[in-house]
């Protein structure tokens, strides 16, 4: 299976832009149509169309967006199609930036980050704005730049936090603003590190708790307060998002998934997973979404 990863396939381009704080900047152009690539995220990114069509599918839901429009994700697993305008062109701007840069920034948006109590979501998209296109058109300008490169820092963080600003008061601000939010609750960041890097493990709840340093009522808790449901359930469902995508993405047989998910019982994978998504996982490689 092919795997495109970004930032990283961009590097050493012409149109990549890296101040080396943090942030990257890539504008990309193709001219030929892209269907169901498999594309790793290995940084949080906002993705803004110049021109094309452009669908994204995550664990859990899948969004179209056309010129103009945009999406933010987290970093993470994504199965995208994207197409050429009329002109055969397609065009976006991509920035990219980790996890310490944006909470640096939410650091300074306590005002806004206290409004916001909407549920969490890895994709979120970015219906059509003026101000989100303008910005996108300016950023580049940046790539006549590269002599310049060692200076970009700075000014690339600044361009970072208009575009937060931007994207806060958007139609979907509350959506990043919980992004954010979940950024500055340290707690809850580092259950958020501890379930995203074991689910997969097969290993107890108790040792669970224990690699992240709580005792295990506490880590319950920690878990409930931050997702709004149990670790068990967590788990699975987790478990099940990860599984429909390797299904619809790779070659890998139901016996083959349920183990790479964590599942050791392929019958009770089978059963849990037609109960989540309403078809069997055979019926998950062929089926349309």
């Amino acid at each position: 299976m092919q795997i495109w990863n970004l930032p990283l396939i961009f590097k050493g381009s012409e149109n990549y832009l890296s101040a080396g704080a943090g942030i990257d900047i890539c504008l990309y152009r193709a001219r030929q149509e892209t269907v169901k690539a498999n594309v790793q995220f290995t940084a949080n990114a906002v993705i803004i169309l110049l021109d094309g069509y452009k669908e994204v599918m995550s664990a859990s839901h899948k969004i179209a967006i056309k010129a103009g429009e945009g999406f933010f994700l987290k970093k993470g697993n994504y199965i995208m199609t994207e197409k050429p305008a009329v002109s055969s062109h397609y065009e976006s701007i991509m920035v990219f930036f980790d996890d310490a840069i944006a909470g640096r920034i939410a650091a300074g948006m306590h005002w806004q980050l206290h409004k916001s109590d909407s549920p969490l979501t890895e994709l979120i998209r970015i219906p059509l704005a003026a101000n989100c296109l303008s910005f996108a058109q300016s950023l580049k300008s940046y790539f006549n730049l590269q002599s310049a490169v060692n200076g970009l820092a700075p000014l690339l963080e600044i361009k970072l936090q208009e575009l937060f600003w931007l994207l806060a008061h958007a139609d979907t601000g509350s959506q990043f603003l919980s992004f954010l939010k979940q950024l500055q609750n340290r707690e809850s960041y580092s259950i958020e590190r501890l379930m995203e890097q074991h689910y997969r493990a097969s290993i107890s709840l108790e040792q669970l708790a224990f690699l992240g340093g709580y005792s295990l009522s506490t880590f319950k808790r920690r878990v409930e307060d931050h997702y709004h449901t149990s670790p068990r359930k967590w788990i699975q469902e987790r478990r099940l998002q990860e599984a429909f995508f390797l299904l619809k993405s790779t070659d890998m047989n139901v016996s083959e998934v349920s183990m790479e998910v964590g599942f050791e019982n392929v019958s009770h994978f089978v059963k849990v997973f037609k109960e989540k998504w309403g078809i069997t996982p055979g019926q998950a490689k062929t089926v349309l979404v």
